[in-house]
């Protein structure tokens, strides 16, 4: 489950490119089981994406889990980082994630910039979309060569000032420490849960805490 907005570029890219479009479904809590994953992606998946993290219910995925099963049936997946950067150590190599992005403004940065990880060997296969100075290796009348990685991606000048202020605050989310902001989140989520299972009638969607 995800913001609906969300969903909107993959639609066009299916119209566009005539694939077809299919959502892994949810258990009636919220969470997204394996098998569920296991019977959605098949050989002819080309691409999963999915959320680390999701902005509804807080709902932390399996990533790992997901991208092994992704790449047994020779699938490529790409994982939303946007609400799990900010909120806890996320590892590439671990994970095992072709494609990886999130926000600036999210981690207390500035808007209109954001992260783009992925694997260097599919880097390499991919053309740039945007085209401007710095990306060039080599320009003829009727052709050119990219750079390497990562100029051949970042054409024009860059967005200075957002990098400056996105790097700012990297340093002040570690300076607080993620394991301290993981442990204060699992805190108030904690005590919100067990005032809201005082609600009679209240249904509580999600992954659940030991609640006392």
């Amino acid at each position: 489950m995800e913001h609906h907005s969300n969903i909107i570029p993959w639609q066009q890219a299916a119209k566009y490119t005539g694939a077809i479009l299919k959502y892994i479904p949810m258990e009636e809590n919220g969470i997204i089981s394996l098998d569920a994953v296991r019977s959605t992606i098949t050989k002819n998946t080309k691409m999963v994406a999915i959320t680390h993290v999701s902005n509804v219910l807080g709902v932390i995925n399996p990533i790992k889990e997901i991208a092994e099963i992704a790449h047994n049936q020779g699938a490529i997946i790409v994982v939303d980082g946007a609400q799990s950067v900010p909120h806890m150590k996320v590892d590439m190599q671990e994970l095992n994630c072709d494609f990886y992005a999130f926000s600036g403004h999210k981690m207390c940065g500035p808007t209109g910039i954001g992260v783009l990880y992925g694997k260097k060997d599919l880097l390499e296969k991919m053309e740039p979309v945007e085209f401007g100075g710095e990306m060039i290796d080599f320009v003829g009348l009727y052709d050119s060569t990219w750079k390497e990685l990562p100029w051949k991606f970042e054409g024009g000048t860059p967005i200075i000032a957002g990098a400056i202020g996105l790097g700012a605050a990297i340093d002040f989310l570690q300076g607080i420490g993620l394991d301290n902001i993981i442990e204060h989140e699992q805190q108030l989520a904690h005590y919100t849960q067990k005032k809201l299972s005082e609600i009679q009638g209240l249904t509580i969607y999600g992954q659940k805490n030991e609640v006392d």
